[in-house]
């Protein structure tokens, strides 16, 4: 197991609260679903919730990052 095979498998256990989480690969990472619905990926050992116009700028105050496939 990878350490972000690790890192998903916290994700995952971290998100038992809300729901049915499933994992998908895509991108090169894994996404992240809520009861049918896209919400986050995991890659290279960081989650990346998805954003819109409204929480974009909460996100971005904190100085987190915006996803990039395949940046390495």
């Amino acid at each position: 197991m990878s350490r972000s095979d690790g890192f998903l498998d916290f994700v995952l256990d971290q998100l038992e609260w809300a729901g049915e989480v499933v994992s998908r690969r895509m991108f090169g990472g894994t996404g992240l679903y809520c009861n049918g619905t896209f919400f986050a990926i995991v890659d290279g050992g960081r989650l990346y919730f998805k954003v819109d116009d409204e929480s974009r700028g909460q996100y971005e105050k904190y100085g987190m990052q915006a996803f990039v496939p395949n940046s390495d």
